[in-house]
């Protein structure tokens, strides 16, 4: 799960200063991941204790658990997009070396001949 996941998951129980903390994090995630709790606590204007209560109203035991998952969910994310981004050249190549095997003329004509024509998208 990601920490937006997760802030949408507890929602209900975050309040104001929660999620000023939260938008903190969000905007300065490789930086929380180096900082710790007093730091924290600092640069939001707020209590360690305060900065506690958030973590375990996400769930955490605490604060150190809670920035493990920062740096975990991170290289799974960046993983992903890796993932991703490597399937996507894949089929770009497979449509294309299909496209090669089209007999483009009967299908230009058949188009020019159509009175009407349906098109439909599939995936992403």
């Amino acid at each position: 799960m990601t920490l937006e996941g997760l802030i949408t998951k507890h929602q209900k129980v975050l309040g104001d200063l929660d999620k000023t903390i939260l938008r903190y994090v969000l905007d300065n995630r490789p930086k929380i991941q180096q900082i710790s709790i007093t730091e924290l606590a600092t640069a939001t204007y707020t209590s360690k204790s305060t900065v506690l209560r958030l973590v375990r109203k996400l769930g955490f035991a605490g604060f150190s658990e809670f920035k493990y998952f920062l740096k975990t969910s991170t290289k799974e994310a960046e993983a992903t997009t890796e993932l991703f981004a490597d399937l996507q050249v894949s089929d770009i190549i497979k449509t294309i070396k299909g496209l090669e095997h089209v007999e483009w003329d009967d299908l230009t004509k058949r188009l020019k001949e159509a009175q009407t024509i349906y098109c439909y998208g599939t995936g992403f």
